[in-house]
């Protein structure tokens, strides 16, 4: 992760980044995602939530009865929630530093934040039999566990203690994409997507989850 973006939320650069993306609304299946982190909360991460949405109080005060925020010490802090932003740069940047998207929810059929991220080089961890599963090859371009919590907090514990994250699905998760364009886009957009991970390169020698 860029230290300048570390450094503005307050995350160790040895820390893994998982990122949520999207309406703070319960139907995202946001509560399998505040109790999976909880259940984890002792290995190396630090979650960031973007958005807004009417649950976001009640998901604040769920991750501040569990320990994962709300402490005088923010850096004792295993999440953090940003609220909106509608800077495109910034959100670029947070998605180029984040190690993981975070896309449990069941209801959406073609999320943005997903292919946001996979453009980024960011792949996603979704819930099998979701839409969103879909567009997903598990351990390809990106990752698929099972809709609870168990699964999702095992799925992230490989990752975050064992480096099951491969650089191979941070490279082909772009591919995601593609089968949305023309033949001339296409090749166009594989050409961006090589140089960004060209420009990556170093912040990804340092990430937890590389192998």
């Amino acid at each position: 992760m860029p230290t300048v973006l570390s450094q503005m939320l307050h995350i160790d650069n040895n820390e893994p980044m998982l990122l949520f993306v999207g309406q703070h609304i319960w139907e995202k299946n946001l509560r399998l995602v505040v109790e999976a982190l909880g259940k984890i909360a002792k290995t190396p991460y630090h979650a960031v939530f973007v958005g807004d949405g009417y649950a976001r109080e009640e998901l604040i005060a769920m991750a501040t009865r569990m320990g994962l925020t709300g402490h005088t010490d923010y850096h004792q802090d295993k999440v953090t929630f940003l609220g909106s932003i509608t800077d495109r740069d910034l959100i670029r940047q947070i998605y180029m530093g984040a190690d993981l998207l975070l896309f449990p929810s069941m209801y959406d059929n073609a999320p943005l934040v997903v292919r946001e991220a996979a453009a980024m080089h960011t792949p996603a961890i979704v819930a099998r039999h979701s839409n969103t599963s879909e567009i997903i090859t598990d351990n390809y371009n990106g990752f698929i566990a099972d809709n609870n919590v168990d699964a999702f907090a095992a799925l992230w514990y490989e990752m975050a203690l064992r480096g099951q994250c491969h650089r191979s699905v941070m490279l082909v998760c772009p591919l995601i994409n593609t089968h949305l364009l023309s033949p001339r886009m296409d090749c166009q957009y594989r050409c961006l997507c090589l140089q960004v991970a060209v420009a990556s390169e170093v912040s990804w020698q340092g990430s937890a989850f590389l192998c």
